[in-house]
């Protein structure tokens, strides 16, 4: 795996046209940010892609969930009441 800055690529964007993997860098911060993959693996990477992207929207929809959640569970115990009425 070939470590490339951001300024590297912007200076250079044929680097993202070879085969190699590339961990793309914040040389200020010296942080990961990306890794790119060439599209050949896209097959390859196709179910682990899904997982991240499914992971990626549970957390961003987390606070709804959890809400829709609660009003289903309010929703069932009001109902459960009103049958304990009957």
């Amino acid at each position: 795996m070939r470590k490339v800055g951001i300024s590297e690529i912007s200076r250079n964007p044929a680097i993202l046209n070879g085969e190699e993997i590339l961990e793309i860098v914040d040389k200020k911060s010296k942080r990961s940010k990306y890794i790119a993959i060439p599209s050949d693996y896209r097959e390859k990477l196709k179910g682990l892609i899904e997982e991240i992207e499914y992971a990626r929207w549970l957390e961003s929809n987390r606070e709804a969930l959890q809400a829709n959640h609660r009003y289903v569970q309010e929703l069932e115990n009001s109902e459960a009441r009103s049958l304990e009425k009957l």
